[in-house]
């Protein structure tokens, strides 16, 4: 019976692994190999770069702590300019826009340059994961 018991909890901890393995492996394959993300900085590196593509929410204009204008608004990618060519891309990117002059609104068709990075963990045990945030909306730079 004992051995029997055994095997089976050992099966269960194999069908787990396997799961997870799966799971793991399927997360890796949903972004495209053009996916802007796969451009982006990692760490505290910040690349700077130019990006076609449109507006795809409500732009929204808030003060930050440091008393500066920011506007911050979805963009939908559809290229990446690099070596002065332009490589058509899919996904979406967090903007945020510091003092800006222009009037940006839903739909409208921008070329922009700055830096594109993906988000960091969060530091600290327990503290808000901003990244996962913007993963659950499809949101990886």
């Amino acid at each position: 019976m004992k051995h029997l018991l055994g095997k089976f909890f050992y099966a269960v901890f194999l069908l787990v692994i396997f799961l997870m393995a799966i799971l793991s492996y399927r997360n890796t394959l949903t972004l495209k190999k053009n996916h802007i993300s796969r451009f982006a900085s990692v760490g505290l590196e910040r690349k700077t770069v130019t990006l076609r593509g449109v507006i795809v929410n409500e732009p929204q204009e808030k003060v930050t702590q440091y008393k500066n204008k920011r506007l911050s608004f979805v963009f939908k990618t559809n290229g990446i300019k690099i070596n002065r060519a332009w490589i058509n891309t899919v996904g979406l990117v967090k903007a945020n826009i510091y003092e800006s002059k222009q009037n940006f609104e839903y739909g409208d068709e921008l070329i922009l340059e700055g830096q594109i990075y993906s988000p960091q963990l969060p530091g600290n045990p327990g503290q808000f994961n901003y990244k996962k945030y913007l993963e659950r909306e499809g949101i990886y730079t």
